[in-house]
């Protein structure tokens, strides 16, 4: 890319070792490949204007001040403002075709939960607390409110909804095999003796607000692996004298 060949040996080996050129490559990288994305006028201007409404800019006077703030000119912010579009574009025009496949090996990372848990240290105390909310002699978030020893005390409970993938394997096991409504036995995670609910199981599915998730992971993967072959190919490049010493072990 012609945007490095301003590196001389120095400039290479000190952002090198400071692993700092790796993610300049693969940001110069990008920003050349967004750089020849065309966007619809239409979307263009309301994506500006959208970036402008998130800075409060409401007229010209605004803007230029703007951008001497932020020592920008006007190609500058455009490009920061259409960055988004531009990489969603990019990446869905170029791996769409992978979308599905890579959603199908994935999916259950995004499977999303909602549930109802009260942790507690004591394996007796947590027989006695299923006890009393699986025969409904007490509310489930009351008793996590009074028990629970973890962040759900202060949410009766309730936790999510987030991506399954993000609980302990243990609990996602757990989470997986319950039915909506059901309360769980108590079972242990780490040094903590849980009950939980689940209060509802959204399955994920490859829309298109998905299949954009897909292509942006698919084209970060794909710059990560091509900004590496070109460091390789810069430090390959300088000559072993001008290295520092074991900067590439």
């Amino acid at each position: 890319m012609d945007s490095l060949k301003c590196l001389n040996n120095e400039c290479i080996n000190l952002l090198h070792n400071n692993k700092l050129l790796q993610p300049l490559i693969k940001s110069e990288l990008k920003s050349s490949l967004l750089s020849e994305v065309q966007i619809e006028k239409e979307f263009e201007i309301s994506a500006i204007n959208e970036f402008k409404s998130k800075f409060k800019i409401t007229n010209e006077t605004e803007l230029e001040d703007f951008l001497v703030q932020n020592d920008l000119d006007h190609k500058q912010f455009n490009d920061l403002a259409l960055f988004p579009l531009r990489t969603k574009k990019y990446s869905t025009d170029t791996f769409g075709n992978k979308s599905e496949a890579r959603f199908l090996e994935r999916k259950d990372n995004y499977d999303m939960v909602i549930y109802s848990m009260i942790r507690v240290g004591n394996l007796h105390l947590c027989r006695e607390l299923f006890f009393k909310v699986s025969e409904k002699e007490a509310d489930f978030g009351e008793i996590a409110s009074r028990y629970s020893e973890g962040f759900e005390k202060t949410t009766r409970g309730i936790i999510g909804p987030h991506a399954i993938a993000q609980a302990h394997p243990s609990l996602r096991q757990r989470l997986r095999k319950s039915k909506i409504g059901e309360v769980s036995k108590p079972f242990q995670v780490n040094n903590n003796f849980l009950i939980t609910r689940v209060e509802s199981f959204e399955t994920a599915k490859l829309d298109n607000s998905m299949k954009e998730k897909m292509c942006e992971e698919l084209f970060d993967e794909w710059l990560n692996s091509e900004s590496i072959k070109i460091l390789k190919g810069l430090i390959s490049q300088i000559k072993p004298s001008s290295q520092s010493k074991g900067e590439l072990s």
